[in-house]
């Protein structure tokens, strides 16, 4: 499929996200992210207890990626090794925070979507760069002038871009990033990017 329908179809699927929905009480966050060498990429799932900030769990999925980095086409290289890591926790998280947008994105279907729609979990994107809308104090407007997401100050000169990916209204997602938020860090995104680096920096070894 071409770049241009794909574009498409990430605007068909847009309407399927759900921007709502009863989070109730938060157990268990998982945070997903990977990291790569070369088209070797590995993916880590990192469980967080949401009391103690401690990992529960985490799972890995490897594997080569042969879609090419394309902006607004990032959830085409990534997002399947994420679900497939999210896929293996043998418990399932009450909601996912995925490095990267939901639908503060052009056609509104970052990775964080496909990942929460693919798996209908409530599922949060948090990014450390704005890639779609205008930034006006701490909001995130679309288009039309609607709101898309917030932005969050992350430490001295920088910020985190927030939207919902799937099942989870913006305050809540709010309320759950903050929650995890330490040093300017978000705790399950630091600690999954930490292990997804360990794990392929030892896979690497063994090549």
């Amino acid at each position: 499929m071409t770049p241009e329908r794909l574009f498409r179809l990430q605007g068909e699927l847009s309407r399927l996200v759900e921007p709502g929905g009863a989070l109730g009480e938060v157990g268990l966050v998982a945070g997903a992210d990977a990291a790569y060498k070369g088209d070797l990429a590995v993916a880590c799932a990192a469980s967080i207890d949401m009391e103690t900030m401690e990992v529960a769990e985490a799972n890995f999925c490897s594997g080569r990626v042969s879609f090419p980095y394309i902006p607004g086409l990032f959830a085409l290289r990534e997002a399947r090794i994420l679900m497939e890591a999210l896929k293996g926790l043998r418990a399932r998280p009450d909601v996912c925070i995925v490095d990267g947008h939901g639908v503060a994105h052009p056609r509104g279907f970052g990775i964080a979507c496909q990942v929460g729609l693919a798996l209908d979990l409530p599922t949060i994107g948090a990014a450390k760069r704005r890639l779609f809308g205008a930034a006006e104090g701490d909001r995130i407007l679309g288009a039309s002038g609607e709101v898309i997401g917030a932005i969050l100050p992350a430490g001295p000169g920088r910020r985190l871009y927030v939207s919902i990916g799937h099942r989870i209204s913006l305050p809540d997602a709010l309320r759950v990033v903050e929650r995890c938020m330490r040093k300017g860090g978000v705790v399950p995104l630091a600690i999954a990017h930490k292990l997804a680096r360990a794990r392929l920096s030892a896979s690497s070894h063994t090549i």
